[in-house]
């Protein structure tokens, strides 16, 4: 593993949840009098950092609590649209090295269509509230219950959440010592630095990213190759049929949102396709007869 990049590094408790949990982002920590973003401008300039000589750098070098996540071959990452009913794409997904997901999307009864693999999960705002209420009181609707049986059918899982920890560390810190004392198997990450600038100036946005972005954004960052499955922002497919919002809600079919522009990520993503940069799969994996 090359010196961890600064922009899209994920740190993830290691073994054990602490029983006080830290989730401090890149202004927080200090090396030796050095903030860590001193620390991995020096990496990067001489290429390891000056205490160790010789040594690659990784993050529990600084904090021991921590691991950065592996580089891995090839990942998938998987949106939640309803084009991916009826696909076929299970198996497939579950074959690639790393399979991303977000917030806490069923997999349970649609295994045959987007696979049972889960090694990243990430978590947004709304969905950080929803797993604090689901461990501290127990499920109480429906979607509760669906987010509940989500969590205990994940198997040595990151929980990630992307964004800066500081407006939810409480929370965050809940949510960790629940999962400890719940004994799930579920690690907990969040991101070196709030990568909200990164991802909008990468893809060119001027509204808030998706969730989605931010899954290919560090998908891009630690896979060699990046394959999508399950964005598609449009209420019909190429043949006229209606395509659910999400494939685990019936009833959520609007797909217009004041926060994101979902036609522009989508013209956006079909460029990085047509210039290699990933794979888009949007049809069905085996040909329905």
């Amino acid at each position: 593993m090359e010196c961890f990049q600064r922009d899209y590094t994920l740190i993830v408790y290691r073994e054990h949840i602490t029983d006080n949990p830290t989730f401090h982002q890149m202004n927080h920590f200090n090396v030796k009098n050095k903030t860590l973003m001193d620390y991995l401008v020096m990496s990067q300039e001489s290429g390891r950092p000056d205490h160790a000589a010789g040594k690659k750098c990784y993050i529990k070098e600084i904090d021991s609590q921590y691991s950065t996540l592996k580089r891995q071959k090839k990942c998938a990452v998987i949106g939640n649209s309803g084009i991916l009913l009826e696909s076929k794409c299970g198996s497939i997904i579950d074959s690639y090295d790393l399979v991303i997901r977000a917030n806490m999307a069923p997999v349970r009864g649609y295994e045959s269509d987007v696979g049972n693999k889960t090694d990243l999960m990430l978590v947004n705002d709304e969905m950080l509230g929803n797993l604090d209420t689901v461990l501290s009181s127990g499920p109480q609707t429906e979607r509760e219950r669906e987010i509940w049986r989500t969590l205990t059918s994940l198997n040595n899982t990151i929980l990630w959440y992307p964004k800066d920890t500081s407006k939810h560390t409480t929370l965050l810190q809940n949510i960790a010592k629940a999962l400890k004392k719940k004994k799930l198997h579920v690690q907990v990450a969040f991101s070196l630095k709030d990568i909200y600038s990164d991802v909008k100036w990468k893809y060119n946005l001027w509204r808030y990213p998706s969730s989605g972005l931010y899954m290919l954004a560090v998908a891009e960052a630690v896979c060699q190759s990046t394959a999508i499955f399950g964005f598609y922002p449009y209420e019909k497919d190429d043949f006229g049929k209606k395509v659910l919002r999400h494939y685990y809600e019936k009833n959520l079919t609007n797909f217009k949102t004041w926060a994101h522009n979902f036609d522009a990520e989508y013209h956006m993503l079909m460029s990085r396709r047509d210039e290699g940069l990933i794979d888009m799969i949007t049809n069905p994996c085996v040909p329905k007869s």
